[in-house]
């Protein structure tokens, strides 16, 4: 076991085994208190008529042909059945704005800490390799509540104010031109290949103050390690994932070992100086975080670089209007977030009794919000389907709420504004 908060060589081959804190879907935090309705009731009944049936059937977020399309399908489901239990993720899915917004609020309903429930955590706990990383990044600060939580988010809040993330701008605009320079050498020009894709892992790279002579590398093993959020792996893919993770465990454990020595300006060395005062993170919590923003900080903001570019192309007469006034560029990209939200669903598990709708959750159940659906909800934005960067609500859901909002949000957006 992990015998300190100093020491990782537990999470080695040499060491005892490093097994889960808990076992795998083991016992869950339920609170003795009383059911809570903490949504609105504009539903009359939990009977589901055959439309509404078609409806909750046809909705499967992992499947590709849905996902060109699913909003239909969210009508359908806001206006009927706005929460339903889904058997092929043994979920409830609620897809209206206010009850996400309200249920993402209730940190005491409605907690974070699932990893051991996930399919992440699937693994052979016999193989230490497996155990290495699975246990390393159960202390994801995305997986925590209460304290935990916000004694990781207090020391990342303040590695991610504006002003730092702002004097990052000249950088970025450096690397959007030499990113649109490349493609002029080229020849030619992929909007996603040669420049949604490759500009955020650029920045988060930079950000982390990681090697230029490591990235590639890095890149590699953390886009192949998201893989592994997917529900419907099969167990020998995730043993291969899991398994490959291994060297950028430990590449992440030795790059904050160096930092500790050779402290520079990047986003590592701050956190390092933090973890000496009381409070500050683990190495073993720095290593999950760090792990977390290569992939999450990668995939989101190339999601709503692609749609922005989406939009422009569908909207000439817009382009023309920011080129000539590039203070729009703002409203632009936030219309495009409530449009089309870069992560389209995000899950839950319920720490008590909790009531939607007439229908009883039971405390340990799992709960999907559905992002995408809350911003398209006709009761909170009117004209929901309509594309319109002037619509002055622009409260949407895509950082998701609460106090697990986006991290990197500020970092997104810049990149945003600063890409078009």
């Amino acid at each position: 076991m992990l015998n300190s908060d100093d020491d990782h060589s537990a999470f080695g081959y040499d060491g005892e085994t490093l097994m889960p804190e808990r076992e795998v879907n083991a016992g869950y935090a339920v609170a003795a208190r009383p059911l809570r309705q903490c949504v609105d009731n504009r539903a009359d009944s939990t009977e589901i008529r055959s439309s509404e049936r078609t409806a909750a059937t046809e909705f499967d977020a992992v499947d590709q042909n849905f996902q060109v399309d699913p909003y239909p399908v969210y009508a359908q489901l806001r206006e009927h059945t706005p929460i339903f239990y889904n058997e092929e993720t043994r979920s409830r899915v609620v897809t209206r704005y206010h009850d996400i917004v309200e249920c993402l609020k209730r940190s005491d309903l409605i907690s974070h800490d699932q990893f051991w429930d996930e399919p992440v955590s699937r693994h052979d706990r016999s193989d230490r390799r497996q155990a290495y990383v699975v246990n390393a990044f159960s202390h994801m600060m995305m997986y925590k509540d209460g304290r935990p939580h916000a004694r990781m988010r207090k020391q990342s809040n303040r590695t991610f104010t504006p002003p730092q993330v702002k004097a990052r701008q000249p950088e970025i605009e450096r690397i959007c031109r030499t990113l649109l320079e490349e493609c002029r050498e080229r020849g030619r020009f992929d909007d996603a290949h040669d420049f949604a894709q490759p500009l955020p892992s650029i920045v988060i790279a930079d950000y982390l103050g990681l090697p230029q002579q490591d990235r590639q590398w890095i890149r590699a093993l953390a886009d192949r390690f998201a893989v592994v959020f997917e529900p419907l792996l099969s167990d020998p893919e995730r043993t291969e994932i899991l398994t490959s993770t291994v060297p950028l465990v430990d590449y992440l454990f030795e790059l904050i070992d160096t930092r500790r020595r050779q402290p520079g300006d990047d986003f590592v060395s701050l956190l390092v100086a933090i973890r000496q005062e009381d409070g500050g993170m683990t190495d073993v919590e720095l290593c999950a975080n760090l792990m977390h923003l290569l992939v999450a900080g990668n995939e989101t903001t190339t999601n709503l670089l692609e749609h922005m570019i989406v939009q422009l192309t569908r909207f000439p007469e817009m382009r023309a209007d920011i080129e000539s006034d590039p203070e729009k560029i703002r409203a632009f990209m936030e219309e495009t977030l409530r449009y089309e939200a870069p992560i389209q669903i995000i899950a839950r598990k319920t720490t008590d009794e909790v009531t939607l709708y007439d229908q009883q959750i039971l405390p340990g159940s799992l709960v999907a919000f559905v992002l995408g659906s809350g911003n398209r909800d006709e009761a909170r934005f009117p004209d929901p389907d309509t594309f319109d960067p002037t619509r002055a609500d622009k409260a949407h859901l895509s950082f998701a709420s609460g106090a697990h909002f986006c991290l990197g949000a500020p970092l997104a957006r810049l990149q945003g504004n600063l890409s078009v």
